[in-house]
C-alpha cells in the first residue's frame, strides 16, 4: 500500500503512540500541579512593538514623526496606566487582566532573525525553547511536545509530534497501514503486546474522539487550535509550540524594510487577531470545574523590533536593542507590564539616529530605575527564560544552564 508524505508522518505518529505505551510519569525534583499546560507562539520577522506591545506618543519623548514614526492617535491605545496595547493588539483587549507584557528586552546585537528567535524563545543560543522546557519539566505525555515550528532542542531528548500528523486521525488508509505493519513485524504476539495494541486503538479513538468535540464547539479557521485543544484535554500532551509563518491562511509579512506604513500595522493586526482566537477557544473549552485557559501559560514572542524611525524607503529596518514578549494565562499575574523602554531622539543620540531602547532595570526592587547598582542591569532573554522556573514552582531541572541569571519578579501568581 502507498502513502503520500502526510500519511506517512502521520504512521510514525501513530507508531509512536502504540511504541510509548505504557507511560509512566517523569520523576521531577518539585512537586508540580498535574493539569498545567504550555503553549509557546513564535512571530518570526521582527514585530514593531510600537503598533502593540509597547505603544508610544511623540509627548511623552517629545519627539517627532522622523524620530518615531508612529501612525496612530493616542486615543487609539488601549488599556489601563499599568498596561496598555496598541492598535495593532486591540482583539487582546478582553484577555487584558490575565496578560502581562515584559517589555524593553535587549538582543544585544543582530546575528539574524533564525538566530535571535532561538536566543529570545530558549533564553540562549543553544537552549531548548521555552516549550521544550516546559515539556520536559511537566513529564512524559504519549505525544509530548506538538510542533508546528522548526523547534530548538538543545540538548533535551523528548518525544515531539507534528501538529499536522495528527489532522486525519480518522483516515482509513493510514490505520490500516499501521496495522500491516503491525502484523507482518509480529507473528506470534505475545500478551503484553496484544494488550498494548489493544490499548493503542483505544488511545487513538479517545484523541480522535476529543479533537473533533472540540472543532464542534469551537468556531475557528486553524486546524491547529482544535488538534491542541484536544490532545490538552485527554492528556496526550501537555506543552505546544506554534510558528505564525507555518500556520495556513495566516497572511503575515513583518519584516518591513519598505512601506511599512500600515502594512506593518495589518500584518501585526493578523497577529494578535490569531493569538486571540487561540485564547478564546481555550477560555470556552471546560477543564476540571474551569476552563483550559486558566490551566494554560501562553507566552507569543518575536525576534526583535524595528527601527522607530522611517528609513529611505519607507520602511523600517530590525531592532535588537528593544523587544517585547507577552506572557498570559490563568497563572499569570495579569494586567501590568513589567520593564520600559525609551527613545532617545537623534538630537541627543551619538549616531544622529533616533534610538528606540530599552531602560535599565533593578531586579531586586522589580523595577526600571536610572541608577547604577548591583542588581541593576538591561533585561536580557536570559532573564526572561530565567523567569518561567517559578511557573514551575523552581524546578531545578528548568534551565539549569542559566543559574546566573537574575529572574523577573511578579509574572505569575
Amino acid at each position: 500500500m502507498k502513502i503520500n508524505r502526510r500519511q506517512l508522518i502521520q504512521s510514525a505518529t501513530l507508531a509512536g503512540l502504540y511504541y510509548s505505551l505504557p507511560l509512566k510519569a517523569q520523576t521531577l525534583t518539585t512537586s508540580l500541579d498535574q493539569d498545567q499546560f504550555f503553549v509557546q507562539i513564535l512571530v518570526p520577522g521582527g514585530m514593531d512593538v510600537t503598533l502593540s506591545l509597547d505603544p508610544q506618543t511623540h509627548n511623552k519623548f517629545k519627539t517627532d514623526q522622523n524620530d518615531i514614526f508612529i501612525e496612530y492617535r493616542p486615543e487609539e491605545i488601549h488599556g489601563t496606566t499599568n498596561l496598555k496595547f496598541g492598535p495593532a493588539c486591540e482583539s487582546l483587549i478582553p484577555f487584558l487582566n490575565e496578560c502581562v507584557v515584559v517589555n524593553g528586552i535587549v538582543m544585544k546585537r543582530d546575528v539574524g532573525h533564525e538566530s535571535l528567535l532561538n536566543y529570545i524563545s530558549a533564553g540562549s543560543f543553544d537552549s531548548a525553547n521555552l516549550a521544550i522546557e516546559a515539556a520536559n519539566t511537566l513529564g512524559k505525555t504519549h505525544l509530548g511536545l506538538l510542533t508546528a515550528s522548526q523547534t530548538q532542542i538543545g540538548n533535551r531528548n523528548i518525544t515531539m509530534t507534528p501538529i499536522e500528523s495528527l489532522e486525519n486521525l480518522n483516515d482509513t488508509d493510514v490505520n490500516l497501514n499501521f496495522l500491516d505493519q503491525f502484523n507482518s513485524n509480529i507473528i506470534r504476539p505475545n500478551t503484553n503486546q496484544i494488550k498494548n495494541l489493544v490499548d493503542f486503538r483505544r488511545n487513538l479513538t479517545l484523541l480522535n474522539e476529543s479533537i473533533d468535540s472540540v472543532k464542534t464547539n469551537i468556531e475557528t479557521e486553524f486546524n491547529q487550535i482544535p488538534i491542541i485543544i484536544g490532545s490538552f484535554l485527554k492528556g496526550f500532551s501537555k506543552s505546544a509550540i506554534l510558528s505564525t509563518e507555518n500556520i495556513n491562511d495566516l497572511e503575515i509579512d513583518l519584516d518591513t524594510h519598505a512601506e511599512h506604513e500600515s502594512n506593518h500595522l495589518q500584518s501585526q493586526k493578523n497577529v494578535w487577531d490569531f493569538v486571540a482566537q487561540i485564547f478564546e477557544a481555550f477560555k470556552n473549552t471546560e477543564y476540571k470545574n474551569s476552563s483550559l485557559f486558566d490551566k494554560t501559560t501562553f507566552v507569543v514572542m518575536s525576534e526583535f523590533s524595528r527601527t522607530p524611525y522611517l528609513n529611505g524607503a519607507k520602511g523600517k529596518d530590525h531592532n535588537v536593542y528593544t523587544n517585547s514578549v507577552l506572557i498570559a494565562g490563568g497563572k499569570v499575574q495579569g494586567g501590568k507590564s513589567i520593564g520600559e523602554s525609551k527613545v532617545i531622539p537623534r538630537s541627543a543620540s551619538p549616531t544622529g539616529q533616533a534610538i528606540h531602547i530599552g531602560n535599565a532595570f533593578d531586579f531586586g526592587l522589580g523595577r526600571v530605575t536610572n541608577e547604577n547598582a548591583e542588581n541593576v542591569s538591561l533585561i536580557y532573554p536570559e532573564n526572561l527564560g530565567k523567569s518561567f522556573q517559578a511557573l514551575f514552582n523552581g524546578s531545578t531541572n528548568f534551565y539549569p544552564n542559566l543559574t546566573s541569571a537574575k529572574p523577573l519578579t511578579g509574572i505569575f501568581k
